[in-house]
């Protein structure tokens, strides 16, 4: 039986499970501790995905003329640093599947910590088939159409174009999907040993295109994109047709503090080893390390990203060519979109070595990515339902794999119908893009949770990051209102900037909507507790007091 501890050596006995009614649908959750400080890097690291992270750095010049990418990140980086203390700490004090989940309803309110949590796991689930698609259009589509048009092999344009079909698109996700939810349910001894060599082969891949455009020279890819078009006719093509100015200055103060919106698409989403706390060895000690330590190694990649991007291809070539690529403009020169492994490709010549491991690559992050998304989102279904917020056989796991099933499938249902709209319907990727805002929204809750935390007396007392303190101010106070003020000025962007398509100008029923489609999953959130709470109230059961204690392990 697990109870709470009052740090080293020392132990709650007002906490101990075994002294409070039997409130939770079990006594211990069923899961075992097996995975590694290492593992829990990786899986922050590949969940934040680099590659995401590069097609949000290419087009925040486009979104945000004047924008300075390095500026951007830079902010971008402090807001996450913040963040990652906050959740560090909390990860100390309570170290349970569910991560902010368990944070935010005994340290701020149960009805708003359920609601943001389930707004950030249900966009999440979401975003499980929007990855197993990547595969398809990133992925096999972005590598064999970058590798045919550099080579010169209509063939292979043509079965990657394949891939970036709708029927190419969903036939590889959903088998994507199909694999990756079976080996999520198999445990976790064989799924991190799968996870691992994928993410070997994603890391050299990704980095590798990172690296070739960093080191390249501007001189080097003007050349290199001359047998595709004119580089300065791009951008001459985009000033005179109106769909992207002639921008001056590159380092201006407003689109850098806004951009930190699209800055942040990688380095703001590095603490998901928090939603398996339960399953990590030593998760006090693995914590900072597991959050710091792979925030520390996206930010400097990211820097690199855009450090490359801004020198190598310039600033204003960037927003000039995604202006005429979205636009639909026939002066767009390409037969393939613009992207991270397109211009490390034309960087890297005929290198078939080079350009096959950027490919195989980038194709393997967003195959990755999905199992982890399974492995983490599960757990906070499984949190909810082990609370008895939602129907107990959620909370259910099994008994030879050590993985709860019924959550797995869950997520693996809902991920899949969501898979058909955002294939076929071609509006329904605008609604889906105001998903980012409601993702941050969580993290904005963690934040106020960690201000308030210090007044819960109890918990806080014995929670083991008591004496943590900057003065007389406990840390996670301090770090708290510094994460809110930062992440406040992010959802500002999100809300305000029409390149998040939630805020649409001169058209105020679309923005409205878009704002509606951003808060819809926290305001669900809201209704799905209250109807649970009155649901279990008749049955005897108060979810108020089940909130008010640590789950056991």
């Amino acid at each position: 039986m697990a109870s709470v501890k009052a740090g080293p050596g020392k132990e709650d006995s007002s906490l101990n499970v075994q002294q409070v009614p039997k409130v939770f649908v079990r006594e211990a959750t069923g899961l075992v501790r097996q995975i590694t400080t290492a593992d829990a890097v990786i899986l922050n690291l590949v969940i934040a995905n680099l590659v995401i992270g590069s097609v949000g750095l290419l087009v925040l010049p486009y979104t945000l003329p004047g924008v300075n990418l390095i500026a951007a990140v830079l902010v971008a980086a402090a807001t996450s640093f913040a963040l990652s203390i906050v959740y560090w700490l909390f990860n100390v004090a309570m170290p349970r599947s569910g991560g902010d989940y368990v944070y935010n309803t005994r340290s701020l309110w149960p009805s708003i910590g359920f609601a943001a949590n389930f707004s950030l796991t249900i966009w999440t689930i979401f975003y499980i088939a929007a990855y197993a698609s990547f595969v398809a259009s990133l992925g096999l589509s972005g590598w064999l159409t970058t590798l045919g048009t550099i080579n010169g092999t209509p063939s292979l344009v043509s079965i990657g174009n394949y891939f970036g079909t709708q029927n190419g698109e969903f036939i590889t996700a959903t088998i994507v999907n199909v694999l990756m939810a079976l080996l999520v349910i198999t445990g976790l001894r064989f799924s991190l040993q799968v996870l691992r060599v994928l993410f070997a082969v994603a890391i050299v891949g990704t980095v590798t295109a990172i690296v070739v455009i960093a080191a390249s020279t501007h001189a080097q890819f003007v050349h290199a994109f001359a047998a595709y078009g004119s580089y300065q006719g791009v951008i001459n093509a985009a000033n005179s047709s109106g769909v992207f100015p002639t921008v001056k200055s590159w380092n201006q103060l407003g689109p850098s503090l806004l951009g930190v919106g699209f800055a942040s698409e990688t380095l703001i989403f590095f603490q998901y080893s928090s939603y398996v706390g339960g399953e990590i060895r030593n998760a006090r000690k693995a914590a900072p390390v597991a959050l710091i330590g792979a925030l520390a190694i996206l930010v400097g990649f990211v820097l690199l990203m855009a450090w490359g991007f801004t020198n190598t291809i310039g600033d204003q070539f960037l927003g000039a060519i995604y202006a005429l690529f979205y636009s639909g403009s026939a002066a767009y020169p390409l037969s393939v979109p613009p992207s991270l492994a397109f211009f490390a490709g034309i960087l890297a010549g005929h290198n078939q070595l080079l350009l096959n491991l950027i490919g195989v690559g980038i194709t393997a992050w967003s195959l990755a990515i999905v199992p982890f998304l399974y492995l983490t989102m599960s757990r906070n279904v499984m949190a909810w339902s082990f609370d008895r917020i939602l129907p107990e056989r959620l909370s259910q796991v099994s008994a030879r794999f050590h993985s709860p099933t019924y959550a797995i499938i869950f997520a693996f249902v809902l991920s899949q119908l969501f898979l058909i709209p955002y294939t076929y319907v071609a509006q329904f990727v605008q609604f889906f893009a105001a998903s980012t805002a409601g993702l941050v929204i969580d993290f904005f809750i963690v934040s106020i949770s960690a201000i308030f935390f210090p007044l819960r007396s109890t918990l806080y007392a014995n929670s083991g990051i008591q004496n943590k303190k900057i003065g007389p101010f406990p840390l996670i106070a301090v770090v708290g209102v510094i994460a809110t003020g930062f992440i406040a000025v992010l959802l500002y962007g999100f809300f305000t900037q029409p390149g998040f398509l939630i805020y649409v100008p001169g058209n105020p029923t679309d923005t409205v909507i878009g704002v509606l489609v951003a808060l819809s999953l926290f305001i669900t959130g809201f209704v799905v507790f209250y109807l649970s709470k009155y649901a279990r109230k008749a049955r005897g059961i108060d979810l108020d007091i089940v909130l008010k204690e640590i789950p056991p392990e």
